[in-house]
């Protein structure tokens, strides 16, 4: 039994069960069930399942009790984390397997970011958001400078100067070059891209940025917040599409004005 096929039958059996009241929502009545939708055939594969199951409370999707006359197991209640997860059950990052498709199934994979973000999942799935905001930094870091390495080698192949500013050491003058760069050629860039561009390739790129510099340079305890970083991670496969657009833009159009 593989795990991807444990994780997101047990996440539909919390989905459907959670709407059922109290007398369902049970550790018992839950487990039995995924029990029997997955035929579990070994205990290696129902420590496995339960290993899933408290990955739930871990990540804190799940807590314990129901109500204060049911305060404790077996009674069980879905968080406000856990409902917003099961809204996005498919592509949650609480749901690392479908999450980590998402992104696989997308037109470019940058294998730098794929490996940050593969940690990213995990450490937000143990609630290590510190961890997570940097990861996910490195792994937006890592996309900016795919496409900017597509800028510097069609500039290499049209005998074009570098602009200042392209290879520079520090990301965010990076991306601030690479922003001048497609905003002098915005009349090339189709329409859709173009307004995708204009609305998201600046707040994408700098909100994770900012993130992992907070996590990475702390002047608090807790410099990022759990909804940080799970925005984030919900955004970044919209940055990866975006990159991904931009540079079969770039091979045909840049650096032309």
């Amino acid at each position: 039994m593989d795990g991807k096929t444990l994780r997101e039958t047990l996440l539909k059996i919390v989905e459907d069960y959670s709407a059922k009241g109290s007398g369902y929502f049970q550790l018992e009545t839950i487990l039995k069930e995924a029990g029997n939708r997955l035929d579990l055939q070994t205990e290696e594969d129902e420590q496995a399942l339960l290993t899933f199951w408290y990955d739930l409370f871990r990540s804190g999707m799940l807590a314990w009790g129901f109500n204060l006359d049911n305060p404790e197991p077996p009674w069980v209640h879905l968080t406000d984390t856990g409902r917003e997860a099961l809204r996005h059950i498919s592509g949650d990052p609480l749901n690392k397997d479908g999450y980590l498709a998402k992104i696989v199934a997308l037109k470019d994979r940058n294998p730098i970011a794929w490996s940050y973000i593969e940690e990213a999942v995990e450490t937000f799935s143990s609630s290590c958001f510190k961890a997570t905001a940097v990861m996910l930094g490195a792994a937006a870091e890592a996309q900016v400078h795919e496409l900017r390495d597509e800028m510097l080698a069609r500039l290499a192949t049209k005998g074009a100067p570098i602009p200042a500013g392209l290879n520079h050491w520090k990301i965010k003058t990076v991306r601030d070059c690479v922003d001048r760069e497609i905003q002098a050629r915005m009349g090339s860039l189709p329409q859709r891209l173009r307004e995708v561009f204009s609305s998201y390739w600046g707040p994408l790129t700098e909100s994770m940025r900012i993130t992992r510099n907070d996590a990475g340079h702390p002047k608090s305890v807790n410099p990022v917040e759990p909804s940080d970083v799970h925005a984030g991670l919900l955004l970044f496969p919209h940055l990866v599409e975006l990159v991904a657009d931009l540079k079969t833009w770039v091979t045909g159009n840049y650096p032309t004005p």
